[in-house]
């Protein structure tokens, strides 16, 4: 085989490699666009000040949804309930509880990633959690 035909060889591999390098990040990049384009995330009424957010591990937290996008939801804002059972009456009470003021590092948000995130449900102004959280915010700022 002569140089020339060496080189020829040479040339068409990597042609053929610069092409599939090309189309593979035009593959990357539209999918890309598509998973991450505005609007992807769903919308939220701005309205509704709280919103319950059920996770898979069965934990629901309730918060302000700052923001929804790219996977990702921040709340701020956010309570959780406690459940602790009297062991001489099995009576169970729930306890709503701040993140910001009751966790020991004082989180002013939760990062929350969406593959977690079960459901996202609006909490009604009258329902007991917003009446609590309304109570809790009156509390922490006598404090």
């Amino acid at each position: 085989m002569s140089e020339n035909d060496k080189m020829e060889k040479h040339n068409v591999w990597m042609t053929g490699l610069k092409t599939v390098l090309v189309l593979v990040i035009i593959i990357l990049l539209a999918g890309d666009l598509y998973f991450n384009k505005p609007g992807f995330a769903p919308k939220l009424d701005s309205k509704i000040t709280y919103y319950a957010v059920a996770l898979n591990n069965g934990q629901v937290i309730y918060g302000h949804p700052e923001s929804v996008c790219r996977g990702v939801v921040v709340l701020t804002d956010a309570y959780y309930v406690i459940r602790q059972v009297n062991p001489k009456t099995n009576e169970v009470n729930s306890s709503l509880v701040s993140r910001h003021k009751n966790e020991w590092h004082n989180p002013d948000k939760a990062i929350l990633n969406a593959a977690n995130i079960l459901l996202m449900e609006p909490v009604d102004p009258a329902s007991s959690v917003a009446k609590l959280i309304a109570e809790q915010k009156v509390k922490i700022g006598n404090n």
